[in-house]
């Protein structure tokens, strides 16, 4: 079975982050990223913050019309990943 590890989510919002910042969203706009880190930090369910984030990106992308690199396109489809993993009951450290 694999393992959704917190570390590995973390380390994934952040670089994610940085992605969009680099297509030309601002700091303040990705908050929400900031913000579900630090409940998975806290121990919030990885679940429910990575859909937090996932459906607040399609928003804020459909507000803003920015083009993704071919970097931050990577980054979504591992958060995707990391979605149906944790959707479809695959074990984690903060389930």
């Amino acid at each position: 079975m694999l393992t959704v590890k917190k570390d590995d989510v973390l380390l994934l919002l952040k670089s994610f982050k940085y992605s969009l910042e680099a297509d030309g969203f601002s700091n303040s706009d990705l908050n929400f990223i900031d913000i579900a880190s630090e409940k998975i930090k806290n121990n919030y369910t990885i679940r429910t913050e990575v859909n937090v984030v996932y459906q607040n990106f399609f928003t804020l992308n459909l507000i803003e019309k920015k083009s993704l690199s071919k970097e931050t396109k990577e980054l979504l489809y591992q958060l995707k990943k990391y979605q149906i993993q944790v959707v479809f009951g695959l074990k984690s450290t903060t389930l």
